[in-house]
């Protein structure tokens, strides 16, 4: 495969990609799009969030929907993505559905999550003012 890129792509829970050889790859960052070939120069750039589309060699295309990465290109063949969050699809219409149903997890998770912090406030709420109460009910009674 002398045209081969290969793909690593990581999150800090998975390796999604190891080595997996590409034709192409196309990102954005902060400048821009750009696409990826075989003896691309060494790049290193932050990709916000944002979709990163690779060209498989049967003429595929495998989309990513990545949050807070970091590409790396060296050698003029690997291709290296480490991503705090990252979410794969054969093609763009499944990617948007599990990004949709992940972002919706997320939202139920802290739903959740603040629903515990009011529940925890509150009751330390309750239990000051029970101790407060009783501290005052024990000195006037001396």
């Amino acid at each position: 495969m002398e045209r081969a890129l290969y793909l690593t792509l990581g999150t800090p829970q998975a390796l999604l990609r190891d080595r997996q050889p590409i034709l192409a790859l196309r990102a954005s960052d902060a400048s821009g799009s750009f696409g990826i070939h075989a003896g691309h120069e060494n790049l290193l750039t932050f990709l916000p969030a944002g979709v990163v589309a690779w060209q498989e060699h049967d003429g595929s295309t495998c989309w990513c929907a990545v949050a807070d990465a970091v590409i790396r290109v060296h050698g003029g063949r690997c291709v290296e993505i480490a991503a705090q969050e990252a979410v794969t699809a054969a093609d763009r219409g499944t990617l948007e559905a599990q990004v949709r149903t992940v972002r919706q997890q997320e939202h139920e998770a802290r739903r959740a999550a603040r629903s515990d912090d009011t529940r925890l406030q509150a009751q330390a709420v309750r239990r000051l003012a029970a101790w407060m109460m009783a501290s005052a009910h024990a000195r006037s009674d001396r």
